[in-house]
């Protein structure tokens, strides 16, 4: 008919003009993109070429992604589009729709396929390195039938599937934002007496400055409680409705263990004791931060989960040290954890060092920062990694974290300190395989 004759002489002249652009406009050191790309040019040709409705959207699509190229766009963002701009064609989604099902209905893991070209449609962002063990199968296994074939590509995309995230510890919240590294406050609720804790927090706002006066004039012979008073006293300084409970609970753990350890000391404890003034500014501290901190929900349950923690004291002993390392380095990490945070993180770090880990709320905290810490930093890696694996490279990975201002750091960091890293992680499974994954596949892209 004519109407086909010239939309083939169209299509063919699209094609190869969309195929040219791609080659030449930043692809010319990656054959595989532009590869990949015109194949989908050629796929599309002979799917949508004998039906002249989708023929005329098709067209008018194919000449939107041209004139981008042509206009100097990134080809990644136009791989990484959906595959039509408005609503696919109506005959288009009755016959895929026709043939997904019949294609699903062999039972042969046809779902490799059609999950693929759905994720085509949706503009989801290809993963590489998968594509290119797609493509390169050997020629031996595609001769065994689609049920070997297919099955196949579904263990290569086990393979290049992150495990799911952990979850992290309730309540102590740590993102990497536009500061870095950072603890970010959450919203303090409701569910609890206000005029209680407003007055209680008036209280600590009056006593903490005296006892970080008393505290400082004694620093030398005891830093760590000057730390962690100091390190309490910014947390307590806030307005009451930008109150971060969960820091104030984890500097609150140490805050309490001291206080304990000065009131009854330890056989052979070494430090010398307070003056009784002081310590009895630091066991009022201590009382009220207790009534505090358990008059907010978030506080009754990280206390809760932190008496409760399936944590023995072996397992605390063996992530201990790892911790250690791993909180020493962030703390002096200036380049990418953010002032504020490298102070909380020093205060945690320096209390678990005089106090141990064998106590259920400090070790439970010094677990849970670092463990949200890991996690953070593993979001990062999670959103390099998919950048990375994707056709747009480095492109995409600069619209996730402009400049690299903090990315490339965390992965130097942690690919850096893998092994404290693994072993603080080893008695967690989940957390374990997690973070393999992704430093292997980091480690990879870095080679």
């Amino acid at each position: 008919m004519w109407f086909m004759e010239i939309n083939e002489t169209e299509y063919g002249n699209a094609a190869a003009y969309a195929a040219q652009a791609v080659t030449a406009d930043g692809y010319e050191d990656d054959s595989a993109s532009a590869a990949a790309i015109t194949a989908d040019i050629a796929s599309s040709y002979g799917a949508y070429a004998t039906d002249a409705g989708a023929s005329v959207v098709f067209l008018r699509t194919l000449s939107i992604d041209a004139t981008h190229v042509d206009q100097g766009a990134i080809v990644a963002y136009i791989a990484d589009s959906p595959l039509w701009p408005g609503d696919p064609p109506p005959e288009i989604v009755a016959h895929w729709t026709e043939m997904k099902r019949d294609l699903l209905a062999f039972e042969e893991d046809w779902d490799v396929w059609t999950d693929w070209y759905e994720e085509r449609l949706a503009g989801k962002r290809s993963n590489k390195k998968l594509e290119i063990a797609r493509a390169t199968i050997p020629n031996e296994i595609w001769e065994e039938g689609p049920a070997v074939v297919n099955a196949h590509i579904k263990r290569l995309i086990a393979e290049h599937t992150p495990p799911s995230q952990p979850s992290p510890e309730p309540g102590l919240r740590i993102e990497v934002t536009d500061r870095g590294l950072e603890a970010v406050p959450q919203q303090i609720g409701s569910d609890f007496d206000e005029a209680l804790q407003r007055a209680l927090h008036g209280q600590l706002q009056r006593l903490f400055p005296l006892l970080k006066e008393s505290t400082h004039r004694v620093a030398n012979a005891h830093p760590v409680l000057d730390l962690v008073t100091s390190e309490y006293s910014e947390l307590v300084a806030v307005p009451f409705d930008s109150l971060d409970v969960a820091s104030l609970w984890a500097v609150g753990t140490g805050l309490l263990a001291l206080s304990d350890t000065f009131t009854t000391p330890p056989p052979r404890m070494m430090s010398q004791p307070l003056e009784p003034g002081h310590l009895a500014q630091l066991q009022q501290a201590a009382q009220i931060h207790g009534a505090f901190i358990l008059g907010f929900p978030l506080g009754r349950e990280l206390t809760t989960r932190a008496d409760q923690a399936r944590l023995s004291r072996k397992t605390l002993a063996e992530i201990g040290p790892h911790a250690h390392h791993i909180l020493d380095r962030l703390r002096h990490a200036v380049r990418f954890v953010e002032a504020r945070t490298r102070e909380f993180i020093t205060a945690v770090d320096e209390c678990l060092i005089e106090l141990g880990w064998e106590g259920t709320r400090t070790g439970y905290a010094g677990y849970a920062v670092t463990k949200n810490i890991l996690i953070a930093l593993g979001q990062v890696l999670t959103r390099a990694e998919a950048a990375l694996s994707s056709f747009g490279g480095g492109i995409a990975l600069n619209v996730v974290d402009p400049g690299y201002v903090y990315t490339s750091q965390i992965i130097a960091f942690v690919l850096e300190n893998v092994q404290p890293i693994l072993a603080f992680a080893a008695p967690f499974p989940e957390l374990k395989h997690w973070l393999i994954f992704l430093i292997d596949h980091i480690d990879m892209e870095n080679k």
